[in-house]
């Protein structure tokens, strides 16, 4: 694996990014991936996507305004679909922050996946919200459960009192 190479300080805007700002972040995105033209970013409204993405889940989770600030969100395309394609297939994967305005790049770099890599978004929110939803999830599996009353288990006895009839 490469290693992630950061943008600036405080990342990339692409939340209301003007054209020059989007000609600075397909740059940075070209330098990561040189000639490598399929299966890697390169359009700003990929960018997009993805935000759009990271937002969703974090509307799911019920994450504050307050607390969407500093989340994190990783993205990776997933690796080809044939078990026989024997070779390994270069996708991006990039880092995005959250801040006040919107989701900015941090990062990027060029990785080679295989077949069965999964890809996707991961993104990372507080604790409490992850609690939270395991929660509603448990809540609204056992909705309309309840659990069955038990049986008082029998005294033990070793058989002999039975069968005589007599209590020790």
């Amino acid at each position: 694996m490469s290693k992630i190479i950061s943008g600036p300080r405080n990342g990339f805007i692409l939340a209301a990014a003007t054209e020059a700002q989007k000609d600075i972040v397909m740059g940075f995105m070209k330098s990561i991936n040189g000639r490598s033209k399929a299966h890697v970013i390169t359009y700003f409204s990929e960018f997009e996507a993805i935000a759009k993405m990271a937002e969703g889940y974090l509307d799911h989770a019920k994450v504050s305004k307050k607390d969407r600030i500093g989340c994190t969100a990783d993205y990776a395309d997933a690796g080809p679909d044939s078990k026989s394609y024997d070779y390994a297939m270069t996708v991006n994967d990039v880092y995005l922050r959250r801040y006040a305005e919107g989701w900015r790049l941090m990062g990027a770099r060029k990785i080679d996946v295989r077949y069965g890599f999964n890809g996707g978004i991961n993104v990372r929110i507080p604790a409490r919200y992850i609690e939270a939803l395991k929660v509603e999830a448990i809540e609204k599996a056992t909705a309309h459960l309840s659990p069955q009353p038990t049986r008082k288990p029998k005294p033990e006895s070793d058989g002999i009192e039975t069968i005589l009839g007599v209590a020790a």
